[in-house]
């Protein structure tokens, strides 16, 4: 006989692969902080997220196996690290199938791997999740998701083939528009969950020489701009560091604060730390007496409040971005994958804040961008915190 979700008290949460991601981690605290309930984290490797939640109990899918092995493997170690991932997950699978038989519900963390551009095995797990939940009785919700243009057939087969109790939400509208052409199914319009994120407060700060020197630079009359890249697949890395450097060296009347928002302890995965480093080794020591560079680890909700007190900021990241608009920082974008639009074409209407990349490429910089928008940082800042309760009204929807 079927458990009843009158008996079942638990919640399973897939995370998104493992920490490294201070947009991840991010997504898992606000779940956490959301959810309130009897938690299961589905790790996917041996306690890798267990410092989110530690009262929450933990499975690992994958035992000790590195679930990541596969990205940007190839041939035969391609094969060998898929398979060696899927005996583990098989081997583990009755500890999972076990939780599923304890939960209620089965939360899917979607964020920007749903359409396959990552990787099919990634998502493909994810689908096969939540297959095997509603075969037992688990309402499954597949959240916070983006989608591009192109996503992989394969994809989109096993999604739009999903159980139709299955619900799947996108976090902006261009995403919900794709996923609805794709997928030809109803998929629920929602914002990014980390617009309910509530970062505790510390005291003291352990960022605050980050904050002091942020006060100290503006006491000099200058304008202190958070500085985010990233790997971008749209446009080569060293092309995107060279204009970093450019605009480092042209706005003289700026202080620049460099935020990495991924670090992976492996080398098979991005450390934009390293990215960063490459700019302040390429300016002169005048030039990089105007900036300052944010380690990683360091503490989430101290990072929020550090990036409160910038002027504004150049991001080349999703979460990085959501970070600063959260706090009321207005943001220029270095656009990926298309990820950008719905959010500040349809949400904030300030399409303006999506940087021309072919403008951007013949001048070599940013500084048309981050000058223009320098002017106006109070007017936008204003416009952000008028249309942050809208956002975290749909941001619930994911739950």
């Amino acid at each position: 006989m079927n458990k009843t979700h009158r008996d079942r008290e638990c919640v399973c949460l897939l995370p998104p692969s493992i920490p490294g991601s201070l947009g991840d981690e991010k997504a898992m605290r606000t779940c956490v902080q959301v959810l309130k309930q009897k938690l299961i984290i589905l790790n996917y490797e041996r306690g890798s997220w267990d410092f989110i939640a530690p009262e929450a109990e933990s499975i690992s899918q994958f035992g000790r196996t590195e679930c990541t092995a596969y990205y940007h493997a190839r041939g035969w170690k391609k094969v060998w690290s898929l398979t060696n991932s899927l005996v583990h997950l098989l081997w583990n699978f009755p500890i999972v199938l076990g939780a599923f038989w304890r939960s209620k519900r089965l939360v899917i963390l979607g964020m920007d791997v749903m359409d396959g551009h990552y990787g099919l095995f990634s998502v493909l797990h994810k689908i096969v999740l939540a297959y095997v939940a509603t075969f037992l009785g688990v309402q499954v919700d597949i959240i916070n998701c983006s989608f591009n243009t192109h996503p992989s057939r394969v994809v989109v087969f096993a999604l739009r083939n999903l159980p139709k109790k299955v619900r799947i939400i996108a976090r902006e509208p261009e995403s919900h528009t794709r996923m609805t052409k794709f997928l030809k199914r109803p998929i629920a319009l929602a914002a990014d969950i980390t617009f309910l994120y509530s970062p505790e407060v510390h005291s003291p700060n352990s960022l605050q020489q980050h904050i002091d020197w942020i006060q100290g630079e503006k006491q000099k009359g200058q304008h202190v701009i958070g500085l985010n890249i990233a790997d971008n697949h749209n446009f080569p890395t060293e092309k995107l560091i060279e204009m970093c450097v450019r605009t480092i060296q042209t706005m003289q009347r700026v202080s620049f604060l460099l935020v990495p928002h991924a670090k992976y302890e492996r080398g098979n995965l991005p450390n934009e730390e390293i990215l960063l480093q490459k700019i302040l080794l390429s300016v002169s020591d005048e030039e990089r007496g105007r900036c300052k560079m944010i380690g990683l680890p360091c503490d989430l909700a101290d990072l929020q409040y550090v990036i409160r007190h910038l002027d504004c900021a150049l991001s080349g990241r999703m979460h990085f971005a959501l970070g600063a608009l959260a706090a009321g920082v207005p943001v220029c974008c270095i656009e990926y994958q298309d990820k950008f639009h719905g959010l500040f074409n349809d949400y904030l209407h300030m399409p303006e804040l999506l940087i021309d990349m072919c403008s951007a490429f013949s001048e070599g910089n940013f500084v048309g961008p981050l000058a223009a928008l320098l002017v106006c940082t109070r007017e936008k800042s204003q416009r952000i915190g008028e249309a942050i309760p809208m956002l975290q009204q749909l941001a619930k929807i994911n739950f």
